[in-house]
């Protein structure tokens, strides 16, 4: 898991950049930006490519996927990976037990965890 992820308000607008040039983290590894409350509750998900096709003035939680799918804190590795092949994903966002998100595990955390195990 990473704690390197693009957080951002239920009122934030895509104003052309809308926070990525604050993120030090590996540009690599962003694939969606994720809408938390003030109290960091995962609320949506954005794909880069839904947001770079947006207009500026649109608020991001209009674009935003309200379902998201996230995974416990504490799920055990090879119930992760089975969830990443089960849906395809290519990250999933991790949360505390009061829905607040912690980090994000992405694909290549699971392959290396799977070529572990071979």
């Amino acid at each position: 898991m990473t704690t390197d992820f693009i957080p951002l308000g239920m009122e934030a607008t895509w104003t052309g950049r809308a926070g990525l040039g604050n993120f030090d983290g590996d540009p690599e590894s962003v694939t969606e930006i994720y809408l938390l409350d003030e109290k960091r509750v995962l609320r949506g998900a954005i794909s880069l490519a839904r947001l770079v096709m947006a207009q500026p003035e649109t608020r991001l939680a209009v674009l935003a996927e309200p379902r998201v799918l996230s995974c416990p804190a504490d799920l055990r590795q090879d119930e992760l990976a089975e969830m990443f092949d089960k849906y395809n994903l290519h990250a999933l966002p991790v949360v505390d037990a009061q829905g607040r998100m912690v980090g994000v595990v992405q694909a290549d955390h699971v392959i290396s965890f799977l070529r572990e195990k071979l």
